[in-house]
C-alpha cells in the first residue's frame, strides 16, 4: 500500500492545511480571545504569513540536500513538537511573546514542508496520475481548513461556553491546541509508513556558496521558461476574484439583516462549510481530475474557467434577496464550492505544468509563493472595498473581476497531451 498515491497524497495535503490555518485563521480566534485587539492581533497575523511568500529563497536547499521525503517527515515533527509547545506555554506570563515565536516557527516549518510535499507531488507522481490526483489533493487540503476551523475553534468555543463546560479561555485553548497537536501526530506516524523512498539522497554538505550557486541557478531556470510573462499573470491574477470574495464571504454571511448580510449563526455556517462546501469541493475536485485525465488538460481549461467564475453569481443573488432560508442558502453556496472546487484543478495543474523540467521542487515553490502573494495582496483590500461599496455593489465588483481571470486565461498555452491517460 505504500507506494500507491492514495498513501499519501491525502494525508501530506492534510498536513499541509493544518499549520496553516493555526498561523493565519485559529490564530486570530486565540488571540482575540486572549484580550488582544483586532488591528494588534491582524498585524502580528499578516507578518507571520511572510514565510509562505518567501519560502522560495530556500527552496534550493531542499533540491541539494537529503530527499523531499526527509524533508516532509521532519517537518511535520517540528510543527507536531510547535503545536504541543503552544498549549503548554499559553498559561505562562510571557504567552504572547511564546507563542508569537512559535507562530513563526511553525510557519517557517510550514513553507517548508510545502515546498518539499508539492516537489515530492511532482517527482513522485506521472503527469497522468498528477491530473488524476489533483482533486484529491485539493480536496484533503480544504478539509484541513474545516477540522481547523469549525472543528478546533469550536471545541475552545463549547469548552469556554458558560451553557456548557464554563472552562477559563486559557485552559479551553490549552485543550483545543493539544487536540490539535494529538491529530497531526497521528497524521505524521502515518506519513512515515505512507510516503514512499523514491529518490536517492542529494549531497550532504553544502556550503555557501553552493547554496548561492543553486538559488541563482534556480533563477535562471525560472526566468528562462517559455511564456515567462504569460505564465505570470496566470499564476497571480487567476485567483483575483475569489482573493477578494474569500474575505468577505464570513462577513457577509454573518452580518446583520439591517447591514446587508444574512444574520447566519456560526452553527449554520458550519454546516454550510463543514459538509455542503466539503462535498461541492470534493466532487467539484475530482471530477475535474478525472476530466482531465481523460481528454488533457488543455480541452478542460475554458470550462474550469467558466466554472471558478460564474457561479460567483449566487453572492450577487444572495445580496439582493438577502434570502434567509436556510436551504437556500446551502443550495447557492453548495453550486459556488462545486464550481470553485471543479476551476481550481486548473490553477493547481498549471502550476504544476509549468514546473516540470530543471529544478521542478524549486520552480514550483516560486509559482506558489506567487500565487500566495496573489491572494494576500487583493485580500487584504478587499474589506475596504466592501465597506466603500456595500455587499451587493462589491459582489458585481468580484464579478467584473472575473474578466481579469479571463484575460490571463486566455494567454497562456498548454501542450494538448498534457495530464492525458496514454
Amino acid at each position: 500500500m505504500q507506494h500507491k498515491p492514495y498513501a499519501w497524497v491525502p494525508t501530506t495535503y492534510l498536513a499541509e492545511a493544518l499549520p496553516n490555518q493555526l498561523v493565519t485563521m485559529i490564530s486570530m480566534f486565540l488571540l482575540l480571545d486572549m484580550s488582544i485587539t483586532k488591528d494588534v492581533a491582524a498585524f502580528y497575523i499578516g507578518w507571520l504569513q511572510l514565510p509562505w511568500v518567501f519560502k522560495f529563497l530556500w527552496s534550493p536547499f531542499i533540491d541539494s540536500f537529503k530527499t523531499k521525503r526527509w524533508w516532509i517527515l521532519t517537518m511535520e515533527v517540528v510543527i507536531c513538537c510547535g503545536f504541543a509547545l503552544c498549549a503548554f506555554l499559553l498559561n505562562t506570563a510571557f504567552w504572547l511573546q511564546a507563542l508569537l515565536a512559535l507562530f513563526f516557527i511553525i510557519a517557517f516549518s510550514s513553507a517548508t514542508h510545502d515546498v518539499a510535499v508539492d516537489g515530492f507531488y511532482v517527482i513522485a507522481l506521472t503527469p497522468p496520475e498528477q491530473s488524476l490526483y489533483v482533486g484529491i489533493r485539493n480536496f484533503f487540503y480544504r478539509v484541513g481548513m474545516v477540522i481547523a476551523k469549525f472543528a478546533i475553534v469550536a471545541l475552545a468555543g463549547v469548552l469556554m461556553n458558560p451553557n456548557h463546560y464554563g472552562l477559563p479561555v486559557t485552559t479551553s485553548w490549552m485543550i483545543a491546541l493539544l487536540v490539535m497537536s494529538v491529530l497531526f501526530m497521528g497524521i505524521t506516524i502515518w506519513n512515515f509508513a505512507g510516503v514512499p523512498k523514491t529518490e536517492a539522497p542529494a549531497r550532504v554538505h553544502l556550503s555557501t556558496r553552493e547554496v548561492a550557486n543553486d538559488l541563482l541557478d534556480t533563477f535562471r531556470v525560472f526566468f528562462r521558461k517559455p511564456h515567462l510573462m504569460s505564465a505570470l499573470l496566470f499564476i497571480f491574477l487567476f485567483r483575483f476574484p475569489e482573493a477578494q470574495l474569500n474575505m468577505m464571504t464570513t462577513p457577509f454571511l454573518k452580518d446583520t439583516l439591517a447591514n446587508g448580510g444574512l444574520a447566519m449563526t456560526n452553527e449554520q455556517m458550519g454546516v454550510l462549510t463543514g459538509i455542503l462546501g466539503v462535498v461541492g469541493l470534493l466532487v467539484g475536485g475530482i471530477v475535474g481530475g478525472i476530466c482531465v485525465n481523460r481528454h488533457g488538460f488543455k480541452r478542460w481549461l475554458w470550462p474550469m474557467v467558466l466554472s471558478i467564475s460564474v457561479p460567483d453569481l449566487v453572492y450577487v443573488y444572495l445580496s439582493i434577496t438577502q434570502v434567509t432560508n436556510l436551504w437556500i442558502v446551502g443550495t447557492c453556496f453548495f453550486i459556488e464550492q462545486l464550481g470553485y472546487g471543479f476551476g481550481f484543478t486548473a490553477c493547481s495543474l498549471f502550476l504544476v505544468y509549468f514546473a516540470i523540467g530543471q529544478k521542478s521542487t524549486s520552480v514550483l515553490s516560486i509559482c506558489t509563493a506567487i500565487q500566495y502573494a496573489g491572494m494576500l495582496v487583493p485580500g487584504m483590500f478587499a474589506g475596504y472595498i466592501c465597506e466603500a461599496l456595500g455587499y451587493i455593489n462589491f459582489f458585481w465588483w468580484v464579478m467584473g473581476c472575473c474578466l481579469v481571470t479571463f484575460a490571463v486565461s486566455a494567454m497562456i498555452r498548454i501542450d494538448p497531451a498534457y495530464g492525458k491517460q496514454e
